[in-house]
């Protein structure tokens, strides 16, 4: 991994105190005289640094922006819990009380609740899970010292496919016999586990870690992204997706009718609410294990 030199900003705390110690009788003006020098001195050097050449001839004289862009690992975690409970609040919005005018009797609506099931168990899983992916990124933004323009536009990715949960978990849960809806779902998991991947390796390779950051903690970070990615993709796979080509020849083909337009459902209605059944309980059970 190539080394980057120290941010001169961020020795001006170092240089302060170590000129404090030198300086047991200073003044509080001309502590804050000092500081101001190694603060203009910092900006000097980090202004040199800009205006160096790249191996290629060109300067950096543009990139001096994104120096200072996006640095406050503070801001990052206030948007992502915000954006994390906003969306774990609308997942609850899928689950709707039955309508009153069809229940005249308690066990009409013990049969109304019994049709919620699928929703609620797409529920409990997408709310678990979006825990589970708000305490990795939160771990992962902890093991940093600082942040910066990137790091900030790969944190906004895993915003990006933490606000389409709503939506796949409402596709699931509208749509638990179809092959599609599971794959979307998945997919988004596999989407966000990859942000959350990529985070974590910017970060270490842009030399973004705190200093008690150790090889053994980000291995671990590593594997447990890796590990969890996995299971989701295991619990997928109870899917059965048919491979013969008169299958695919099916779920390629579309039945028009006056009024709609919809695709062939690639497995049957038992088959696809066993595994249903299955992908659901599997992965909230595995889901929980990896959190």
């Amino acid at each position: 991994m190539t080394t980057r030199s120290p941010d001169p900003l961020d020795q001006v705390p170092r240089v302060l105190a170590a000129w404090r110690s030198s300086h047991p009788d200073a003044s509080w003006d001309e502590i804050e005289s000092a500081l101001g020098q190694q603060i203009e001195r910092a900006r000097a050097q980090l202004g040199e640094e800009q205006r160096e050449p790249r191996e290629d001839g060109t300067h950096r004289g543009h990139a001096v922006y994104n120096v200072f862009a996006a640095r406050n690992t503070d801001r990052l975690e206030a948007l992502s819990d915000g954006v994390f409970a906003f969306a774990m609040t609308l997942l609850v919005f899928n689950l709707h009380v039955p309508v009153a005018a069809a229940i005249h009797t308690d066990g009409d609506l013990w049969h109304a609740l019994l049709d919620l099931a699928p929703h609620l168990m797409v529920y409990v899983l997408s709310f678990m899970t979006l825990g589970i992916f708000w305490v990795g990124q939160q771990t992962m933004l902890a093991m940093t010292a600082r942040s910066d323009r990137n790091l900030a536009w790969i944190n906004i990715g895993i915003l990006l496919m933490v606000t389409l949960v709503p939506f796949s978990t409402a596709l699931l849960a509208g749509f638990p016999t179809y092959t599609v809806a599971v794959l979307e779902y998945w997919l988004n998991l596999l989407l966000l586990g990859g942000f959350l991947f990529m985070l974590r390796l910017y970060a270490h390779r842009a030399d973004l870690d705190r200093a008690d950051v150790t090889p053994e903690m980000i291995t671990a970070a590593y594997r447990r992204i890796t590990i969890a990615q996995a299971l989701y993709a295991v619990a997928a796979l109870l899917i059965p997706i048919p491979f013969s080509h008169a299958a695919l020849s099916a779920g390629r083909r579309w039945r028009f009718s006056a009024i709609q337009c919809q695709p062939v459902r690639l497995v049957t209605r038992s088959g696809s609410a066993s595994s249903f059944a299955r992908i659901t309980s599997t992965a909230a059970t595995l889901s929980a294990m990896v959190g």
